[in-house]
């Protein structure tokens, strides 16, 4: 496991960040969990070592359950940040897709007597309570897609954005 806060039960399985793979644990044993976004986690993952901690940045990693939509997430620090955690990679359990993004959370609970999950921002401290609006801290969300390289029947799409 890459980092102590890297692993998480959902639905009965396990589900761990390993320092190259992404793992399952059910009744069949251990898996590799293939990630389509391997090389967008992997080669963008920060791993030098914090001065004040005395240890790996990686070592921040979280991991973050969302039972409401079937969603395992970690959070994790970018070779393009400050070494705190910028970034995530998501993946959907029913579907068996990935994806990835730009959002920092340092502390997650998932559904409550609150509600939806609510997640610590590492910049700002602030708690955020999410999947209850269609904004974002009453700011609208920008549509955005971008698929990356896979191959089709047909042909390869090599990558566009919208």
């Amino acid at each position: 496991m890459i980092a102590r806060k890297a692993a998480a039960f959902m639905g009965g399985i396990g589900y761990w960040m390993g320092p190259a793979q992404f793992f399952t644990l059910s009744g069949a044993g251990i898996q590799t969990l293939p990630c389509t976004v391997w090389d967008v986690v992997f080669q963008n993952l920060n791993t030098a070592i914090d001065p004040v901690l005395d240890e790996p940045n990686t070592q921040k990693i979280r991991v973050a359950v969302n039972s409401l939509f079937g969603e395992i997430t970690w959070y994790y620090p970018s070779t393009s940040g400050t070494g705190e955690i910028d970034s995530y990679v998501k993946y959907t359990e029913g579907l068996g897709v990935w994806d990835y993004g730009t959002l920092g959370r340092t502390a997650w609970v998932d559904q409550s007597v609150l509600g939806p999950p609510i997640g610590a921002d590492p910049v700002t401290g602030l708690l955020y309570q999410h999947e209850t609006s269609n904004d974002a801290d009453l700011q609208a969300m920008q549509p955005y897609f971008q698929s990356g390289y896979f191959t089709l029947s047909e042909g390869i799409c090599k990558h566009s954005s919208i």
